[in-house]
């Protein structure tokens, strides 16, 4: 062998290292990106799925809310002691189970309010989860000079 032989077969050992370390840090870097990318993905996956209990529980109190005000009190729906007072407000907690475990609960508020110089009746309800982190509400309103004239009002995260 010659001098030259000798010093290019020299130069040439590292080069296979260096193509696998390039190759390495490449797949991972790859990895860490998917694995962080998946993981956003399950966490918005999974804040998505609170909200939207949260929203149908907030809508089960407004149902239940706008149920108790047509329901009879004594010889009367309920509704006309609002219609009566203007100033009138009753707030209840309505739990959700599922089986023997609390699951949640909506926060029921029936009030007599003025939206554009109009006098309605509004059943707001905040729907929460025992272990989630978001609250959502709920919004109906109710004409009194036709009380199966409603409006429902977007849900507000």
């Amino acid at each position: 062998m010659n001098k030259y032989n000798k010093l290019k077969l020299k130069t040439e050992d590292g080069a296979a290292l260096v193509w696998v370390l390039i190759l390495m840090t490449i797949v991972i870097t790859l990895t860490a990106s998917m694995t962080y990318v998946a993981s956003q993905d399950i966490h918005e996956t999974r804040l998505h799925e609170e909200r939207l209990k949260t929203y149908y529980i907030a809508l089960a109190g407004v149902d239940l809310g706008y149920a108790s005000l047509m329901a009879n009190s004594g010889s009367e729906p309920y509704i006309n002691q609002f219609l009566n007072d203007s100033t009138k407000t009753v707030t209840d907690t309505i739990e959700i189970f599922d089986g023997l475990t609390k699951k949640g609960e909506a926060v029921v508020t029936l009030e007599s309010v003025t939206v554009d110089s109009k006098r309605w009746i509004r059943v707001y309800s905040v729907g929460t989860l025992l272990d989630g982190t978001q609250s959502v509400a709920s919004i109906l309103r109710i004409n009194p000079d036709n009380t199966q004239h409603t409006i429902r009002e977007s849900f507000t995260p």
